[in-house]
């Protein structure tokens, strides 16, 4: 019964809420977008230095820095060696969990 009244005040609120803003559309795909370069499958290779390097996790998942643009050149610098020698211990132990 109470998830009923939820219910109901939920979508009694959605009833109620301004429905006069527009969504925006989606880019025209003649465009590209605008923003974003078009990556073409075989075509030209396209560098992603500018995300950051690609962090191992122990799991074996990869992820980014989030943070990677607003670090100085040295922090960036002392960040990438930090980052690959973490990475090579953590890709010999996964070597090594897939090997037993």
């Amino acid at each position: 019964m109470l998830i009923t009244r939820l219910l109901v005040v939920v979508l009694a609120a959605l009833a109620a809420s301004d429905d006069s803003e527009e969504v925006p559309a989606l880019p025209d795909k003649a465009d590209g977008g605008g923003e974003f370069p078009v990556i073409e499958l075989g075509g030209e290779a396209v560098k992603l230095d500018s995300l950051g390097p690609i962090v191992v996790n122990p799991d074996g998942t990869m992820r980014r820095i989030t943070n990677w643009n607003k670090l100085t050149p040295e922090e960036q610098e002392r960040t990438l060696q930090k980052i690959g020698k973490r990475n090579r211990v953590r890709q010999e132990d996964l070597v090594e969990k897939a090997e037993l």
